[in-house]
């Protein structure tokens, strides 16, 4: 990657010699293309096709996919297609005034060399600051869903950017089903974001894998463990769930508390631990970053932008379609409210070697676009 942008930095300086003298103006301004052109699961527990398939295709008893330091000045951001401004490394998340907090425990976190850039593109953001959920293949976090020991609205109670976050509550065990659920979905065609689930197609095709950020806030006194599991993140390969490809997932699962890994297995998938790998903190911000790659059959996850796990696994499709973040958990649950914020998705254009350094395109790592 270095020697990529020493070469890149020696033809610019060739081009501004050869242009001394000259009469013509160069326009040092980029205009960030639209990163999200439209088209016209769990920890530990049970999830299969038809855990995700519930908020594809929609269901009228179940809810339907269809319907603390100052800062300096930074300069106004440049907004996407969605009005969600572009981040950079003044305006980490990029989401209006209130870009990502700083998180206890953590410390300061080095940013790239500003000589050196990623090849990368943002696929899709959301801040919930819309007011709504339109940037969602869902249009919806299944607020319908159950009854009323769940509910899932937007907030303003807490945030990472400025307003606006999403809370998901569970208040008491669920009987009816299984599981509990709050979350929103996208389907990709492409590197599109369709506007609403069709169960059909090719997602996005990644050879150099795709990166995930996101922020969650975590307010629960509940041991997970026994058949007691709370699932935040689900990923699958296939647009149709006719397709044989099981899910992946992240979550917790047992008492350590850690964020894990799920549905791996199949094939001789494996999970490995970093040393001293810590439970996810609750009551405050977390960052968690992950990498997936579908071609090389890895998953690595940072937490607070430390290495927690990696995550080998093997998969018929080669495509990333369907994704899912929320509130999602076992019914015997009956204490978790879960808040979460600035979601993001970066397609890489280059292999990301170094799995001890978070890909934090929204923060700390600079993109070449």
């Amino acid at each position: 990657m270095r020697d990529v942008h020493r070469v890149r930095l020696a033809a610019s300086i060739a081009l501004l010699v050869a242009g001394l003298g000259c009469s013509s103006t160069i326009d040092h301004e980029r205009v960030a293309p639209s990163d999200e052109p439209t088209a016209s699961a769990t920890a530990g527990g049970p999830a299969d096709a038809a855990d995700m398939n519930e908020l594809s295709t929609g269901d009228a008893g179940r809810g339907s996919a269809g319907s603390p330091s100052a800062r300096p000045p930074q300069s106004p951001p440049v907004a996407d297609s969605d009005g969600a401004p572009k981040p950079s490394l003044s305006n980490p998340g990029g989401a209006g005034t209130g870009a990502s907090m700083p998180v206890a425990g953590t410390g300061p976190v080095a940013a790239e060399d500003p000589a050196e850039c990623v090849e990368a593109t943002r696929l899709w953001f959301d801040d919930f600051e819309s007011g709504d959920h339109q940037r969602w293949s869902s249009n919806t976090y299944n607020e319908n869903w159950g009854n009323d020991c769940q509910s899932t609205a937007l907030s303003t109670e807490t945030s990472i950017s400025p307003g606006n976050s999403q809370r998901s509550a569970i208040t008491c065990a669920y009987a009816a089903d299984t599981v509990h659920r709050g979350y929103g979905g996208l389907q990709f065609a492409g590197d599109q974001r369709a506007p609403a689930f069709t169960n059909q197609g090719v997602g996005i095709d990644a050879p150099d894998g795709i990166v995930n950020t996101m922020w969650v806030r975590l307010e629960s006194p509940t041991v997970f463990e026994n058949g007691k599991w709370l699932s935040l993140w689900t990923v699958n390969g296939a647009c149709s769930w006719d397709v044989p490809d099981e899910v992946l997932t992240l979550g917790i699962e047992d008492a350590s508390g850690r964020l894990a890994a799920a549905h791996y297995q199949s094939g001789g998938g494996t999970r490995t631990f970093e040393p001293g790998a810590t439970a996810m903190p609750r009551g405050e911000w977390v960052r968690i970053t992950v990498y997936v790659n579908y071609h090389s059959g890895e998953m690595h996850v940072w937490q607070n932008g430390k290495s927690s796990q990696h995550v080998t696994f093997t998969r018929p499709t080669k495509t990333i379609c369907h994704w899912h973040w929320g509130l999602y958990a076992s019914s015997n649950n009956d204490d978790v409210v879960l808040f979460e914020d600035d979601k993001s998705l970066w397609k890489l254009h280059e292999p990301w070697d170094d799995f001890s350094v978070e890909p934090y395109f929204d923060g700390t790592v600079k993109t070449c676009e």
